[in-house]
């Protein structure tokens, strides 16, 4: 059986190192399949070993939801969630410090305290939503990038 092969243009500046290794595997499939010719009588031709292949190749390709590209979107969409989550706490504990000040007998003097502060508790909440959703971020990228590597 023959190949035909299919001359990629890699638009990436960088070396063979800053590719992953899904990247790879699919260079490996455009190299071994000329998926402009493939039909599903040539495909049946194929040993079960070569079809496994190709389906593989196939869904690394054309499937903008597998389980890695999902990962990889989670990876920026759970970390925005998470700064949104701890503004809108934020919101609400500064709310209370005002209420609190309002409520006070002697307000001037009841905000000087910092833990009476309401934008003291606005800070610290979006320092930790901040520190969390970075922390979010490394996790669910070194996942992926176990994903890939297992998968690929």
């Amino acid at each position: 059986m023959s190949y035909t092969t299919v001359h990629m243009r890699h638009t990436s500046s960088g070396s063979s190192s800053s590719r992953d290794a899904k990247d790879i595997f699919i260079s490996g499939c455009r190299n071994d399949f000329d998926f402009s010719q493939i039909t599903n009588e040539k495909n049946s031709k194929l040993s079960k070993e070569d079809q496994k292949y190709f389906y593989k190749c196939d869904d690394a390709i054309n499937n903008k939801f597998s389980i890695d590209s999902l990962i990889y979107y989670s990876s920026f969409i759970l970390p925005i969630i998470c700064i949104l989550i701890f503004i809108r706490i934020g919101k609400k504990h500064y709310r209370i410090a005002e209420e609190k000040i309002k409520n006070a007998k002697y307000p001037v003097i009841f905000a000087r305290k910092p833990e009476n502060n309401p934008s003291n508790s606005m800070e610290i909440a979006l320092v930790i939503g901040g520190v969390l959703a970075v922390l979010i971020y490394i996790l669910i990228y070194i996942v992926h990038i176990v994903v890939v590597e297992i998968k690929y």
